[in-house]
């Protein structure tokens, strides 16, 4: 799959283009998993993610960990565009590549009504872990995330 994506929290030109097997061991050197964050503009839940994400990545990257968030709809439900995906980026200070996947390509995985989702790959095997579905109700919005990581970075 191919999106237009910002990367590094660069959003003061036009995105590049990025495929998910950019980020797969054999292309990312040190590449262990790849954690694929589904987002809405519309779902509170993702936004609450997107705030946590800076930290969550400084953690888990320098363990071999790739975080792409992909956003497909802004926040009146409508295909979400690069303005968006930029404006998004900006809002929440992500460093993490944000993917604009405005014709939804990505359903073949994410269910829109099951947000957030994210979806955990073997960046060697290319096989997919887990999907997960639904918000974490505690403090850390990404508690989850984080004990699914620790168990298959063991």
């Amino acid at each position: 799959m191919t999106f237009p994506a910002f990367l590094d929290g660069d959003t003061a030109g036009e995105p590049v283009t990025v495929h998910f097997s950019d980020y797969f061991a054999e292309n990312l050197s040190g590449t262990r998993i790849i954690v694929i964050n589904a987002a809405a503009g519309w779902c509170v839940p993702c936004m609450r993610e997107a705030e946590a994400m800076g930290e969550f990545a400084a953690t888990y990257e320098p363990q071999g960990v790739a975080i792409l968030t992909v956003i497909f709809q802004d926040q009146a439900t409508d295909p979400a565009d690069a303005d968006f995906v930029k404006a998004w980026v900006d809002s929440f200070e992500l460093t993490i590549p944000a993917l604009l996947d405005a014709g939804f390509q990505t359903s073949v995985y994410f269910d829109a009504t099951a947000l957030p989702s994210t979806m955990f790959v073997d960046a060697e095997t290319h096989e997919i872990l887990e999907t997960t579905t639904g918000a974490a109700t505690g403090d850390d919005p990404m508690q989850d995330y984080r004990e699914l990581l620790d168990y298959y970075l063991e």
